[in-house]
């Protein structure tokens, strides 16, 4: 997924129509009402976060903890109880439970010194990844 996105402007009917491409493949047309714009599209497009750590030491493990949709949401939860308005203890902690953060091992990258990695956020997303990396002795070098 490409973080890029390209603003374009084309003529349909006579009538000059701005948009948004991101991405490839078949494409989604996300269409607006009026007096709104293609701007607002902006906040519900997925972002690829790219990270690269430089001078760093190799990475032993990588762990991703997620809240969005499908990760550490209760509300989801609820809905698909059919949203009860009083709770019973196993509902609560069948809540609690979804409510969870969840470590879940996360593929990292290691060359030249540096550290890369992605990681694909959906809209009000959070996402917190967990780097252990190898010690390093006194004078630089990892440690063996």
């Amino acid at each position: 997924m490409s973080t890029n996105l390209t603003d374009g402007r084309t003529y349909v009917g006579g009538h000059k129509i701005a948009y948004l491409e991101q991405g490839s493949g078949s494409p989604v047309i996300l269409i607006h009402g009026i007096p709104t714009n293609s701007q607002m599209w902006r906040a519900i497009i997925p972002q690829r976060v790219e990270i690269r750590l430089t001078d760093a030491p190799a990475p032993l493990a990588a762990t991703i903890e997620r809240i969005d949709e499908d990760h550490a949401n209760p509300r989801r939860q609820w809905r698909e109880m059919g949203e009860p308005e009083y709770l019973s203890r196993a509902q609560v902690e069948e809540l609690e439970a979804a409510s969870r953060l969840v470590k879940e091992p996360f593929d990292v990258t290691y060359a030249d010194g540096t550290v890369r990695f992605d990681v694909d956020l959906p809209p009000h997303a959070i996402a917190a990844v967990t780097l252990e990396l190898t010690p390093e002795s006194r004078d630089g070098d990892a440690a063996r």
